[in-house]
């Protein structure tokens, strides 16, 4: 697991967008408790109690705290204290997903859920009833916050539970194989890694085994899909967004063992990007690995 890695690139892009002074030390707002503190910007795996406290008077600066999860889990915020005055902007808000320089990772596109319902704001003293416990859909959450009021703060528990039928994944690893599937409902579901990557497919079985089961014919690898509504797309990009990624290469049919389909994704994000009608359990299995520097040739959409 490259997870220094995936820390580095992600504070790093954050801390450029925002132009942040992250501080460590003060007093503990939140005296007798134990606990992570938490810097400005910082990514999380851990289950545990995080809390943050103000240093500064009148700061408009926006803070982050990136949850990241194993793939087959969803990750579980329970607010524990919270002072946030609501004067001068001050806020706090829950994400079901991850977003950074306005794009979201799962997209609208792609989550169940309307923007509306995958966010929540408030501010005050208390968190309101229907947030105190916030659960994500996906492997990844995040909270933005902003207190200009120094001294106040918050404190979060985090835990992370099971899920049996993953869709939306941002990988922490930069290596390893994985299979998606959309478990015959209709939908988009995407596997995604913060690295260029060469992506190898498996298996493949995608637009053609309906519920019930039949004696259906290996196909092999379809690289033209269309007319076919159901396929794997591969995309790469510098954005968070699969909507504003490339598409490099896509993928159909059915075939137990896949030989010779490899494709190079050389920018900063790489998706396995899997659509779907509902008519048919699709999955498709494969293998990602970072690539070379010289391999590394990003033209992605400006």
């Amino acid at each position: 697991m490259n997870y220094l890695l995936l820390t580095t690139l992600l504070t790093t892009a954050v801390c450029c967008v925002l132009s942040l002074n992250i501080k460590r030390g003060g007093q503990h707002w939140y005296q007798g408790n134990n606990g992570v503190r938490l810097n400005c910007i910082s990514m999380q795996s851990g289950r545990g109690d995080y809390w943050f406290q103000s240093e500064t008077s009148g700061s408009q600066t926006v803070c982050g705290m990136y949850v990241i999860a194993a793939e087959d889990e969803i990750v579980e915020m329970r607010f524990m204290e919270f002072d946030i005055s609501c004067d001068n902007k001050g806020m706090i808000s829950v994400l079901d997903g991850w977003e950074l320089q306005n794009q979201y990772f799962p997209t609208s596109e792609d989550h169940a859920l309307p923007m509306t319902e995958r966010t929540k704001m408030f501010c005050g003293t208390d968190v309101p009833q229907a947030t105190k416990v916030f659960v994500s859909t996906q492997n990844v959450a995040m909270i933005h916050f902003r207190i200009p009021k120094i001294g106040q703060g918050f404190k979060v528990s985090l835990s992370f539970k099971k899920t049996y039928q993953p869709c939306n994944v941002l990988s922490m690893f930069d290596e390893g194989t994985y299979t998606l599937r959309n478990y015959g409902r209709p939908g988009n579901c995407s596997f995604a890694i913060i690295y260029p990557q060469k992506i190898s497919l498996e298996s493949i079985n995608v637009g053609m085994t309906a519920e019930t089961p039949s004696q259906t014919r290996e196909t092999g690898v379809i690289k033209k899909c269309s007319p076919y509504v159901d396929y794997v797309e591969l995309l790469d990009g510098g954005s968070l967004s699969t909507s504003q990624m490339t598409k490099k290469a896509e993928a159909c049919g059915l075939a137990s063992e896949v030989e010779g389909f490899t494709q190079i994704l050389g920018c900063q994000n790489s998706v396995v990007r899997l659509v779907s009608s509902g008519q048919f359990h699709n999955s498709v299995r494969f293998t990602f690995s970072p690539i070379q520097a010289m391999e590394t040739q990003c033209t992605a959409q400006p």
